[in-house]
């Protein structure tokens, strides 16, 4: 990390590396850490020698005096030539002069050497976090009961939490698999109302879909996944707003938790004239998109509505449901749906039977046969 920008703003470098463990405490026992002048310089020391401090480039050779020569390159090529004229570290280096290091070994390791001491730039690809977050966890001791996966599971929620913070993302799908020995991995997919990136919000959600998980055998392993993160936007509340209006989705959260999404949807209207496509299932807090519904009078159309057409009977020219029905009054002709094969071509009536009941029914124009749609109240 290039850290010279930023030691004023966080006063010095032992309250930056400070602040980073604070905000990160996966890296709370970080251990192998080094400052130097030069990138090289600096991950040579964390390997070879953590914790070491150097801001005056003047004191890089005597740190670096007597590291051996293999901790500084692997080529094999150059580690013969230089140990064959009596050269085993990178003082022995420093101490022959720089044209006759140069003839000797070839310019590769000599650039090396100028790059370790600052001399000359030492650039380095820009790094690029993921896109996708996959993170594994092996697991001490194989656990067979699914509600004991909550103690292993918050490191790798952790890790999570840190990546999307550190994308400046949050999340809303999860995907958990739980690797055994003998049998196949078992998946679970864990969606939530609204995306985040809380780290306790995240596991309780994960523990209540523990409670309706069966394990076939002992887990080994975990692997969480996340690979549909978006791009956080920060809500911008009322100053004197107390948070008491604010909409609480825990109790949603949990029962879809526990009885599964499928189980616990939403209703939203759909743009369409047909009354049993005018509506679909959706998230319990989607927002509607851009279509806008069909415009209904409830006078006309009831609010409760068969699951699907039910035929009626006809005696003597008369639909009948409990007896003959009297046509009370013409509703409305509805023609559509001729784009997606379900095309209709109905005269819709309210009727009343001899029991008092009032009915939506309707008469399909092409074949002639009445049907009912639905009740009135």
């Amino acid at each position: 990390l290039e850290v010279g920008a930023s030691l004023k703003l966080f006063s010095g470098f032992s309250s930056l590396l400070e602040r980073m463990q604070q905000e990160q405490p996966a890296a709370a026992d970080l251990q192998h850490w080094a400052l130097a002048p030069s990138p090289s310089a600096a991950a040579l020391l964390a390997r070879y020698r953590p914790k070491t401090r150097i801001t005056d480039p003047g004191q890089l050779p005597g740190q670096l005096a007597d590291i051996p020569l293999q901790r500084l390159t692997r080529r094999r090529q150059v580690l013969e030539l230089v140990q064959g004229i009596g050269l085993a570290s990178i003082g022995d280096c420093l101490q022959l002069p720089r044209p006759e290091l140069a003839r000797r070994a070839e310019p590769e390791f000599v650039l090396l050497l100028d790059r370790l001491l600052g001399r000359v730039p030492d650039p380095r690809p820009l790094w690029q976090p993921p896109e996708v977050f996959e993170q594994r966890l092996l697991l001490l001791h194989e656990i067979g009961q699914a509600g004991a996966l909550l103690f292993p599971a918050r490191r790798l929620v952790e890790s999570l939490c840190g990546f999307l913070r550190g994308r400046d993302g949050v999340a809303q799908r999860l995907q958990w698999q739980f690797l055994h020995r003998d049998a196949p991995p078992t998946l679970l997919a864990q969606g939530m109302l609204a995306p985040g990136r809380e780290v306790e919000y995240m596991l309780e959600i994960f523990r209540q879909s523990l409670e309706r998980l069966s394990l076939p055998e002992a887990v080994v392993e975990m692997v969480l996944r996340v690979d549909d993160w978006q791009a956080f936007q920060e809500q911008a509340g009322d100053l004197f707003d107390s948070g008491a209006g604010a909409q609480d989705n825990s109790f949603l959260e949990r029962l879809r938790a526990r009885m599964g999404s499928e189980a616990v949807q939403g209703i939203q209207v759909h743009p369409d004239h047909r009354p049993e496509h005018a509506w679909r299932y959706c998230e319990p807090l989607e927002k509607a998109g851009s279509g806008q519904a069909v415009s209904v009078s409830h006078g006309h159309q009831p609010i409760w509505l068969l699951p699907k057409p039910q035929s009626l009977p006809v005696r003597r020219g008369r639909p009948c449901y409990r007896g003959e029905l009297r046509l009370q009054v013409f509703s409305q002709r509805i023609e559509s749906g001729w784009w997606d094969d379900a095309d209709v071509a109905r005269d819709y009536y309210r009727a009343s039977n001899p029991a008092g009941q009032q009915l939506w029914i309707y008469r399909d124009r092409r074949s002639g046969k009445w049907f009912l749609q639905g009740f009135f109240d």
